[in-house]
């Protein structure tokens, strides 16, 4: 299954409350100004497991992880092999600067 989680400008919005191990969760970052998507010059994300386990910083249009999506909108896809609480970051620099956390849990499996 692929699933997505959503973050906006502003505050978190979380499409799917829980996901499970192997799942693979589309971490989504929407850029909006005045009601309208934008593209900041810079785009970048990383992202901790529930180990504590911390990514380098993966780049829009160096990183090839990192998807424009749409106007405005980019993604991180990430395989999530491990039960717990994942925490992703997203920062934007030069035009729209902005920063935002969000967090998602995956569910241990009852089999």
């Amino acid at each position: 299954d692929c699933w997505a989680i959503s973050s906006f400008l502003g505050g978190g919005l979380v499409s799917q409350p829980f996901f499970d191990v192997n799942d693979t969760v589309v971490a989504q970052r929407d850029f909006v100004a005045n009601g309208l998507p934008i593209d900041p010059s810079v785009v970048k994300v990383k992202y901790m497991d529930p180990s504590s386990n911390v990514s380098g910083w993966f780049t829009y249009g160096t990183d090839a992880v990192v998807e424009k999506l749409d106007n405005g909108q980019y993604g991180i896809r990430l395989s999530v092999d491990e039960a717990g609480t994942w925490k992703v970051r997203w920062e934007s620099s030069g035009t729209y600067a902005s920063a935002i956390e969000d967090q998602f849990y995956v569910r241990t499996s009852s089999f």
